[in-house]
């Protein structure tokens, strides 16, 4: 058993992850994603009736039919009647399901490869075990493993059963995991995303967004406010109201995940939570440019600066030996560069035009760890960091 703190810490982090870790499946709309767990059940069972498919999805039976309904009509799957009992219907692929279940595999599988090249054998093992602990404690169904795919995904599909991605609503919350994860989103970058970038991060089409973000409109959750980066798109502001909204239900999914992870050691929860951070950690990094070589990077900047038509002007000294270059790298391309002069007044000289404010302030967090600056917050569209 663990004390609180390391409980609430720990629970926290690995929350967080779970949540980060949809977004690889693609899309997050709980009804898509259901429908693809089906299929991929279907291929591993070859045969299921409605009760083991609630079963393996922790859903309800009214919703597990609905999605079945919308199979039988796509054609991805057919039904076999008992001979002798026709209330008992069973469900297996058809030639479109089973082309369908290929092209699912092609990208999970790409995709899983991808996430995890960032640890070793070892680590892959050993954090594959915990979310396979951490779903028996949760009393998550066991799913069968196929040939095709890594161990990891089947336990990756127990995880979204156990936080609700494949059902309506979240641990039988009175909200969705869509839901949620936008305002989570928006929780986490308020004032500083559009629906686009909503839309990217999560998986989701931009009319799925909309329609919730009208939703939460209208509950008075969120208001548009100007976009400074471009005048075509709004940001979108948290309320108070919804922060309270997401504060709530991030308080009881605490609570609710707390239960299984209270029967990891604390060693266990530090190692499940350190391997799960770094499966997830983007390939974001800071590089600090040595003052000796400041020179070097200043016609970089201005060439930057200009190509990009990133700020109206540029601070009268660039990369003087007196100031600190700090470059933004995304899998090792440069994507920004900032500087600190004497009085650590910080100032953003240019981005790639294809960045997104929030994507910058990612790295002033990541960077305001160690070293301490105040951001000039005149440049627009940087004024809309006043917490840096």
């Amino acid at each position: 058993m663990n004390n609180s703190k390391n409980l609430n810490k720990y629970s926290e982090q690995i929350l967080d992850c779970l949540f980060k870790l949809q977004k690889n499946n693609q899309c997050i709309s709980e009804s898509t994603f259901a429908k693809d767990t089906l299929l991929i059940l279907l291929s591993a069972y070859k045969e299921l009736n409605l009760s083991e498919l609630t079963s393996l999805t922790n859903c309800q039976q009214s919703y597990i039919s609905q999605i079945v309904k919308k199979l039988l009509k796509d054609k991805s799957i057919k039904v076999r009647y008992d001979k002798n009992d026709l209330r008992y219907r069973y469900y297996c692929l058809t030639a479109n399901g089973k082309r369908i279940v290929n092209e699912l595999d092609e990208i999970s599988n790409l995709t899983l490869n991808q996430i995890l090249d960032k640890l070793n054998k070892i680590e892959i093992k050993k954090l594959t075990s915990y979310i396979s602990k951490l779903n028996d404690y949760a009393s998550i169904a066991k799913q069968i493993c196929r040939n095709e795919e890594h161990p990891f995904r089947a336990e990756q599909r127990r995880l979204a059963a156990l936080i609700g991605v494949t059902r309506k609503n979240i641990f039988n919350l009175d909200i969705s995991s869509t839901k949620f994860s936008i305002l989570r989103i928006i929780h986490k970058y308020n004032g500083l995303l559009t629906i686009k970038n909503i839309a990217e991060e999560l998986g989701l089409l931009p009319s799925q967004v909309s329609n919730i973000l009208k939703e939460y409109y209208d509950l008075q959750y969120i208001s548009y406010i100007d976009n400074p980066y471009d005048s075509r798109s709004k940001l979108i502001l948290l309320n108070k109201l919804g922060v309270k909204e997401y504060t709530g239900n991030k308080e009881l999914l605490l609570e609710y995940i707390k239960r299984p992870l209270n029967n990891f050691s604390a060693s266990e929860l530090k190692s499940f939570s350190g391997l799960f951070i770094k499966l997830l950690k983007e390939e974001l990094d800071i590089e600090k440019i040595p003052k000796n070589k400041n020179h070097t990077h200043r016609s970089k900047i201005i060439k930057f600066t200009f190509e990009n038509n990133n700020l109206e002007h540029l601070p009268s000294t660039i990369a003087s030996k007196d100031c600190n270059i700090y470059a933004f790298t995304n899998n090792n391309e440069i994507i920004s560069y900032l500087q600190v002069d004497s009085n650590e007044i910080a100032r953003i000289l240019c981005w790639e035009s294809d960045t997104e404010i929030y994507q910058i302030y990612d790295f002033l967090r990541k960077l305001k760890e160690n070293v301490n600056f105040k951001l000039k917050s005149t440049d627009k569209p940087f004024n809309l960091f006043s917490i840096l």
